[in-house]
């Protein structure tokens, strides 16, 4: 997959495109950019996956929620899995929110992507004011020459909700993790930079790493997860932390990200690291004494050891992916 950040020079063969913000690149986000790569490959053109930095929703409220799914790195990594020829990241500015639906499609769309074909799902909008839709692409076929696919999104069998990134956020926040999960049809994903902490956990016996996120990246829930871990390029497997540690640190002001890390004992500060949650074990909550809290990390840590026994390193369960609805 070729990413492309900068569109000064580019000119792109005859290519089929989806489009959107993707954030999550969820159930839904999957369906549509496997169905524009298999048409691309079916028609021999080029498949493009093209998306914002940040999502436009960040950028106009000025940063002030933490709301955003996948972070660009992220997002890289998991639309790398769908094998898309190439990845298209336009940096959403100032001069892209004002930009006019049909300067955009014009000057990026057709003139730089060279889209013979574009995929959009039925709720996404671009150019200022929203103004581009699918109805307004399919306005201009026949200026052109291009076709629009629209895609209708998924609906939960089980609950006949829409799947879609706002839905997934009020999930994780509300702590249905493992209906998160299924909706994104891949573990939730945290990157972050290793950054020194109090070491009390190392001196109780069960060090830990201190992750630092990018600003806007959506938290789960406080609570306690399993997860696998990538750090230079291996993985490992591991219980994190979100929350304040109350018990050990007797403040509630600041949000904790404490990775321990199965039969590692390396120097890791500064390094990157992809975490993956898997499953949501148990909320936060303030032990008595640190005897007590000790027990139940070692409860945390047996569980998890066990749950995550089918996890394989490509980030899957052995033999299919993550069951869906």
């Amino acid at each position: 997959m070729n990413i492309i950040e900068n569109l000064k020079n580019v000119n792109i063969p005859k290519s089929y495109i989806a489009i959107g913000s993707f954030d999550g690149v969820h159930k839904g986000h999957q369906y549509l950019i496997k169905k524009m790569i298999d048409s691309a490959r079916i028609a021999n053109y080029k498949s493009v996956v093209v998306t914002y930095d940040p999502i436009p929703r960040f950028f106009i409220g000025n940063g002030k929620d933490n709301i955003i799914l996948t972070t660009k790195e992220e997002k890289i990594d998991l639309i790398s899995r769908l094998n898309p020829d190439y990845l298209v990241i336009i940096k959403f500015n100032k001069n892209i929110w004002h930009m006019e639906a049909y300067d955009f499609l014009r000057n990026i769309i057709i003139n730089k992507l060279n889209a013979k074909k574009i995929f959009i799902g039925n709720n996404h909008h671009f150019g200022y004011n929203r103004v581009g839709n699918h109805e307004f692409l399919k306005s201009y076929e026949d200026t052109f020459y291009y076709d629009v696919e629209t895609i209708e999104p998924l609906i939960c069998s089980s609950t006949g909700v829409i799947i879609s990134s706002s839905i997934i956020r009020n999930l994780l926040l509300k702590g249905e993790f493992d209906r998160a999960k299924r909706f994104l049809n891949h573990p939730y994903m945290i990157n972050g930079d290793v950054i020194h902490g109090s070491g009390i956990g190392g001196k109780m016996g069960f060090p830990t790493a201190n992750l630092n996120v990018q600003k806007g990246k959506l938290l789960p829930k406080d609570g306690v997860y399993t997860a696998t871990a990538r750090i230079k390029g291996k993985l490992y497997k591991g219980v994190v932390s979100i929350g304040r540690a109350p018990t050990i640190k007797k403040t509630m002001d600041k949000l904790n990200i404490e990775l321990h890390i199965f039969d590692f004992n390396g120097i890791i500060y500064g390094y990157k690291v992809d975490l993956l949650l898997w499953h949501f074990i148990r909320e936060e909550r303030i032990f008595e004494n640190e005897k007590e809290l000790s027990k139940q990390i070692k409860e945390d840590i047996k569980k998890t050891k066990d749950m995550l026994k089918e996890v394989t390193n490509n980030g899957f369960v052995k033999g299919r992916q993550i069951e869906t609805d």
